[in-house]
Protein backbone atom coordinates (compact mmCIF):
# COMPACT_ATOMS: atom_id res chain seq x y z
CA UNK A 1 0.00 0.00 0.00
CA UNK A 2 2.89 2.64 0.48
CA UNK A 3 4.03 1.84 -2.84
CA UNK A 4 0.84 2.58 -4.41
CA UNK A 5 0.80 5.52 -2.64
CA UNK A 6 4.23 6.88 -3.62
CA UNK A 7 3.59 5.79 -7.03
CA UNK A 8 -0.38 7.49 -7.64
CA UNK A 9 1.91 10.56 -6.35
CA UNK A 10 3.95 10.27 -9.47
CA UNK A 11 1.33 9.26 -11.85
CA UNK A 12 -1.25 11.93 -10.92
CA UNK A 13 1.41 14.94 -10.96
CA UNK A 14 2.11 13.27 -14.65
CA UNK A 15 -1.65 13.44 -15.31
CA UNK A 16 -2.53 16.62 -14.28
CA UNK A 17 0.01 18.23 -16.42
CA UNK A 18 -1.69 16.18 -19.74
CA UNK A 19 -4.87 18.61 -18.39
CA UNK A 20 -2.96 21.90 -17.98
CA UNK A 21 -1.86 21.64 -21.33
CA UNK A 22 -4.99 20.65 -22.70
CA UNK A 23 -6.50 23.61 -20.97
CA UNK A 24 -3.97 25.73 -22.18
CA UNK A 25 -4.56 25.39 -26.02
CA UNK A 26 -8.06 25.69 -25.08
CA UNK A 27 -7.45 29.06 -24.25
CA UNK A 28 -5.36 29.83 -26.68
CA UNK A 29 -8.21 28.22 -29.22
CA UNK A 30 -10.87 30.72 -27.23
CA UNK A 31 -8.65 33.54 -26.72
CA UNK A 32 -8.93 33.28 -23.05
CA UNK A 33 -6.87 36.12 -21.42
CA UNK A 34 -5.82 33.66 -17.99
CA UNK A 35 -3.82 35.98 -16.43
CA UNK A 36 -6.13 38.90 -16.85
CA UNK A 37 -8.73 36.64 -14.96
CA UNK A 38 -6.78 35.13 -12.18
CA UNK A 39 -5.19 39.43 -11.11
CA UNK A 40 -8.75 39.67 -9.76
CA UNK A 41 -8.04 40.28 -5.71
CA UNK A 42 -10.81 37.84 -4.98
CA UNK A 43 -8.28 35.31 -6.19
CA UNK A 44 -5.38 36.42 -2.81
CA UNK A 45 -7.23 34.27 -0.41
CA UNK A 46 -6.18 30.79 -2.14
CA UNK A 47 -2.77 31.95 -3.44
CA UNK A 48 -1.34 32.90 -0.20
CA UNK A 49 -2.53 29.37 1.33
CA UNK A 50 -1.11 28.03 -2.08
CA UNK A 51 2.26 29.59 -1.39
CA UNK A 52 2.82 27.80 2.08
CA UNK A 53 3.89 24.65 -0.14
CA UNK A 54 5.71 23.60 -3.23
CA UNK A 55 3.56 20.82 -4.47
CA UNK A 56 -0.32 19.67 -4.51
CA UNK A 57 0.64 15.94 -4.69
CA UNK A 58 3.95 15.51 -3.00
CA UNK A 59 3.46 14.55 0.75
CA UNK A 60 6.13 14.46 3.14
CA UNK A 61 3.65 12.31 6.06
CA UNK A 62 3.23 9.92 3.37
CA UNK A 63 6.61 9.18 2.56
CA UNK A 64 7.54 9.34 6.17
CA UNK A 65 5.07 6.91 7.43
CA UNK A 66 6.39 4.90 4.33
CA UNK A 67 9.94 5.09 5.91
CA UNK A 68 8.75 3.81 9.18
CA UNK A 69 6.88 0.93 8.04
CA UNK A 70 10.26 -0.35 6.37
CA UNK A 71 12.59 0.85 8.91
CA UNK A 72 10.19 -1.36 11.15
CA UNK A 73 10.40 -4.27 8.65
CA UNK A 74 14.39 -4.22 8.87
CA UNK A 75 14.26 -2.80 5.22
CA UNK A 76 16.26 0.54 5.58
CA UNK A 77 17.68 0.75 2.37
CA UNK A 78 13.61 1.40 1.12
CA UNK A 79 13.21 3.73 4.41
CA UNK A 80 16.26 6.05 4.08
CA UNK A 81 14.97 6.67 0.57
CA UNK A 82 12.15 7.71 1.80
CA UNK A 83 13.09 9.99 4.73
CA UNK A 84 15.30 11.67 2.18
CA UNK A 85 12.20 12.06 -0.28
CA UNK A 86 10.27 13.18 3.02
CA UNK A 87 13.01 15.60 3.93
CA UNK A 88 13.09 17.25 0.07
CA UNK A 89 9.66 18.00 0.26
CA UNK A 90 9.75 19.47 4.28
CA UNK A 91 13.52 20.02 4.74
CA UNK A 92 13.08 22.16 8.06
CA UNK A 93 11.38 18.68 9.84
CA UNK A 94 13.71 17.85 12.38
CA UNK A 95 12.54 14.51 13.25
CA UNK A 96 13.23 14.01 9.46
CA UNK A 97 16.56 15.39 9.36
CA UNK A 98 17.39 12.83 12.29
CA UNK A 99 16.19 10.17 10.74
CA UNK A 100 18.47 10.92 7.48
CA UNK A 101 21.40 11.20 9.50
CA UNK A 102 21.31 8.09 11.46
CA UNK A 103 20.49 5.87 8.52
CA UNK A 104 23.31 7.51 6.46
CA UNK A 105 25.65 6.88 9.12
CA UNK A 106 23.89 3.49 9.84
CA UNK A 107 24.06 2.20 6.09
CA UNK A 108 27.58 4.01 5.43
CA UNK A 109 26.32 6.33 2.81
CA UNK A 110 29.42 8.43 3.76
CA UNK A 111 29.08 11.02 0.99
CA UNK A 112 25.20 11.61 2.20
CA UNK A 113 26.42 11.45 5.83
CA UNK A 114 29.00 14.42 5.22
CA UNK A 115 26.54 16.60 3.16
CA UNK A 116 23.99 16.19 5.88
CA UNK A 117 26.13 16.50 8.68
CA UNK A 118 26.90 19.83 7.00
CA UNK A 119 23.48 21.05 5.90
CA UNK A 120 22.10 19.92 9.98
CA UNK A 121 25.03 20.36 12.22
CA UNK A 122 23.37 20.60 15.13
CA UNK A 123 21.09 17.36 14.23
CA UNK A 124 22.15 14.16 16.27
CA UNK A 125 22.30 11.08 14.32
CA UNK A 126 22.55 8.59 17.43
CA UNK A 127 21.27 5.39 17.00
CA UNK A 128 18.67 3.04 20.04
CA UNK A 129 20.37 2.16 23.03
CA UNK A 130 20.76 -1.58 23.47
CA UNK A 131 17.56 -1.63 25.73
CA UNK A 132 15.77 0.96 23.87
CA UNK A 133 12.48 1.00 21.43
CA UNK A 134 11.39 3.83 18.74
CA UNK A 135 8.00 5.94 19.84
CA UNK A 136 6.84 7.45 16.66
CA UNK A 137 3.41 9.73 17.44
CA UNK A 138 1.27 10.73 14.38
CA UNK A 139 -0.44 13.54 15.39
CA UNK A 140 -3.49 14.79 13.35
CA UNK A 141 -5.87 18.00 13.60
CA UNK A 142 -9.12 19.13 13.09
CA UNK A 143 -10.62 19.23 9.28
CA UNK A 144 -10.07 20.91 5.82
CA UNK A 145 -12.38 23.96 6.05
CA UNK A 146 -14.98 23.34 2.95
CA UNK A 147 -14.81 25.06 -0.23
CA UNK A 148 -16.65 28.54 -0.88
CA UNK A 149 -17.92 30.12 -4.21
CA UNK A 150 -17.15 33.17 -4.98
CA UNK A 151 -17.98 35.19 -8.49
CA UNK A 152 -15.95 36.72 -10.86
CA UNK A 153 -16.70 39.24 -14.02
CA UNK A 154 -15.18 37.38 -16.91
CA UNK A 155 -15.77 39.29 -20.47
CA UNK A 156 -17.54 36.75 -22.57
CA UNK A 157 -18.01 36.98 -26.83
CA UNK A 158 -21.39 38.28 -27.62
CA UNK A 159 -22.37 38.44 -24.31
CA UNK A 160 -20.30 40.56 -22.64
CA UNK A 161 -19.45 40.51 -18.58
CA UNK A 162 -20.88 37.70 -17.23
CA UNK A 163 -19.97 36.81 -13.80
CA UNK A 164 -18.43 33.04 -13.52
CA UNK A 165 -18.94 30.91 -10.34
CA UNK A 166 -15.48 29.45 -8.56
CA UNK A 167 -14.61 27.67 -5.67
CA UNK A 168 -12.40 29.20 -3.03
CA UNK A 169 -10.47 28.65 0.52
CA UNK A 170 -11.64 32.17 1.80
CA UNK A 171 -10.08 31.41 5.30
CA UNK A 172 -6.56 32.64 6.11
CA UNK A 173 -3.94 30.08 7.06
CA UNK A 174 -3.99 29.88 11.09
CA UNK A 175 -1.08 28.77 12.86
CA UNK A 176 -1.90 25.08 14.74
CA UNK A 177 -0.66 24.25 18.06
CA UNK A 178 1.70 21.48 18.69
CA UNK A 179 1.15 18.50 20.57
CA UNK A 180 2.98 17.88 23.82
CA UNK A 181 4.18 14.83 24.96
CA UNK A 182 5.61 14.17 28.37
CA UNK A 183 6.13 10.38 30.33
CA UNK A 184 4.51 10.40 34.31
CA UNK A 185 7.34 10.52 35.61
CA UNK A 186 6.89 14.31 34.99
CA UNK A 187 9.79 13.84 32.14
CA UNK A 188 9.57 15.90 29.05
CA UNK A 189 9.89 14.02 26.31
CA UNK A 190 9.02 16.71 23.37
CA UNK A 191 6.62 18.08 21.10
CA UNK A 192 5.31 17.02 17.51
CA UNK A 193 6.04 19.35 14.59
CA UNK A 194 4.25 19.79 11.52
CA UNK A 195 5.41 17.82 8.31
CA UNK A 196 2.33 18.65 6.26
CA UNK A 197 -0.42 21.14 6.08
CA UNK A 198 -3.33 19.50 4.03
CA UNK A 199 -5.36 22.75 4.31
CA UNK A 200 -2.37 24.48 2.25
CA UNK A 201 -2.15 21.32 -0.10
CA UNK A 202 -5.88 21.70 -0.79
CA UNK A 203 -5.14 25.22 -2.01
CA UNK A 204 -2.34 24.65 -3.43
CA UNK A 205 -4.55 22.29 -5.50
CA UNK A 206 -7.44 24.63 -6.04
CA UNK A 207 -4.88 27.71 -7.32
CA UNK A 208 -3.38 25.20 -10.32
CA UNK A 209 -6.48 23.69 -10.89
CA UNK A 210 -8.18 27.28 -12.09
CA UNK A 211 -6.61 27.05 -15.47
CA UNK A 212 -8.37 24.04 -16.04
CA UNK A 213 -11.56 25.23 -14.05
CA UNK A 214 -11.57 28.57 -15.35
CA UNK A 215 -11.42 27.02 -19.55
CA UNK A 216 -14.35 25.18 -18.26
CA UNK A 217 -16.34 27.64 -16.63
CA UNK A 218 -15.81 29.98 -20.14
CA UNK A 219 -16.61 27.57 -22.33
CA UNK A 220 -20.06 26.53 -20.25
CA UNK A 221 -20.50 30.46 -20.32
CA UNK A 222 -19.88 30.63 -24.12
CA UNK A 223 -22.24 27.55 -24.86
CA UNK A 224 -24.91 29.23 -22.51
CA UNK A 225 -24.98 31.90 -24.77
CA UNK A 226 -24.74 30.30 -28.17
CA UNK A 227 -28.02 28.12 -26.58
CA UNK A 228 -29.52 31.30 -25.57
CA UNK A 229 -28.98 33.29 -29.11
CA UNK A 230 -30.10 30.09 -31.14
CA UNK A 231 -33.06 29.41 -29.46
CA UNK A 232 -34.32 33.01 -29.69
CA UNK A 233 -33.14 33.42 -33.54
CA UNK A 234 -35.28 30.12 -34.13
CA UNK A 235 -38.53 31.18 -32.37
CA UNK A 236 -38.40 34.14 -29.33
CA UNK A 237 -41.71 32.48 -29.06
CA UNK A 238 -40.91 29.11 -28.46
CA UNK A 239 -41.23 27.85 -25.24
CA UNK A 240 -39.42 24.83 -25.24
CA UNK A 241 -36.20 25.99 -26.40
CA UNK A 242 -36.09 29.03 -23.65
CA UNK A 243 -37.29 25.92 -21.40
CA UNK A 244 -33.96 24.13 -22.77
CA UNK A 245 -31.68 26.99 -22.38
CA UNK A 246 -32.60 27.89 -18.91
CA UNK A 247 -32.35 24.49 -17.76
CA UNK A 248 -29.01 24.21 -19.05
CA UNK A 249 -27.73 27.81 -17.41
CA UNK A 250 -29.37 26.49 -14.50
CA UNK A 251 -27.36 23.36 -13.98
CA UNK A 252 -24.01 24.89 -15.12
CA UNK A 253 -24.04 27.97 -13.11
CA UNK A 254 -22.98 26.59 -9.65
CA UNK A 255 -19.26 26.26 -8.95
CA UNK A 256 -18.24 22.69 -8.01
CA UNK A 257 -17.65 23.00 -4.19
CA UNK A 258 -17.14 18.98 -3.44
CA UNK A 259 -13.95 18.15 -1.58
CA UNK A 260 -12.85 15.72 1.25
CA UNK A 261 -14.07 17.42 4.20
CA UNK A 262 -12.52 14.74 6.76
CA UNK A 263 -8.89 15.63 6.17
CA UNK A 264 -7.38 16.80 8.94
CA UNK A 265 -5.64 20.17 8.64
CA UNK A 266 -2.95 19.39 9.02
CA UNK A 267 -0.32 16.11 10.17
CA UNK A 268 2.55 16.56 12.93
CA UNK A 269 5.26 14.07 13.80
CA UNK A 270 7.36 13.34 16.80
CA UNK A 271 10.12 10.46 17.63
CA UNK A 272 12.17 9.69 20.28
CA UNK A 273 13.87 6.52 22.11
CA UNK A 274 12.51 5.33 25.00
CA UNK A 275 13.75 2.36 27.35
CA UNK A 276 12.19 -0.88 27.08
CA UNK A 277 9.21 -1.80 29.37
CA UNK A 278 5.37 -0.43 30.46
CA UNK A 279 5.26 3.08 29.66
CA UNK A 280 2.86 5.62 30.51
CA UNK A 281 2.52 8.78 27.86
CA UNK A 282 0.70 12.36 29.37
CA UNK A 283 -0.76 13.93 26.06
CA UNK A 284 -1.41 17.55 26.42
CA UNK A 285 -2.87 19.53 23.22
CA UNK A 286 -4.85 22.74 23.44
CA UNK A 287 -6.17 22.77 27.46
CA UNK A 288 -7.10 19.00 26.89
CA UNK A 289 -4.52 16.11 28.74
CA UNK A 290 -5.00 12.15 28.41
CA UNK A 291 -3.13 9.47 29.73
CA UNK A 292 -2.26 6.94 27.43
CA UNK A 293 -0.45 3.63 28.58
CA UNK A 294 2.12 2.26 25.71
CA UNK A 295 4.42 -1.01 25.38
CA UNK A 296 7.76 -0.07 24.45
CA UNK A 297 9.88 -3.12 22.93
CA UNK A 298 13.81 -3.16 22.54
CA UNK A 299 14.82 -2.65 18.76
CA UNK A 300 10.93 -1.99 17.49
CA UNK A 301 8.56 0.73 17.14
CA UNK A 302 5.60 1.81 18.84
CA UNK A 303 2.97 3.38 16.94
CA UNK A 304 0.86 6.11 18.76
CA UNK A 305 -1.71 7.85 16.38
CA UNK A 306 -3.27 10.66 17.75
CA UNK A 307 -6.41 12.41 16.58
CA UNK A 308 -7.84 16.00 18.12
CA UNK A 309 -10.84 16.70 17.28
CA UNK A 310 -12.64 20.06 17.94
CA UNK A 311 -13.17 19.50 22.26
CA UNK A 312 -11.42 15.66 21.70
CA UNK A 313 -8.60 14.04 21.84
CA UNK A 314 -8.22 10.53 21.28
CA UNK A 315 -5.51 8.01 20.43
CA UNK A 316 -4.48 4.55 19.18
CA UNK A 317 -0.88 2.33 19.79
CA UNK A 318 0.61 0.07 17.96
CA UNK A 319 3.77 -2.19 18.14
CA UNK A 320 5.55 -2.92 14.83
Amino acid sequence: EVRVAEEIQQTQQQEYQKQINKANMDDQKNKIDMAAITKDQKFAPVTALANQVTSQFLNAYAYYFGGILYEASGESNSAYIDYKQALSIYPGNPYLQQNVLRLAKQLGMNSDYAYYSQQYPNVSAAPAGANQGQVVVLFEQNFIPPKQNMSIPIPIPKAGIVPIDLPTYAQQLQPTPALQVNVANGQTLGSTVQIVNLQAMAAKALSEDYTIIITRAVLRAMAKTAIEYGAGQADQDNSLGSLLANLYVMATSNSDLRSWLTLPNDAQIMQVFMNAGDQTLILNYNGNSQRLPVKVAAGQTTLVWVVAYPGRLTAQTFLL
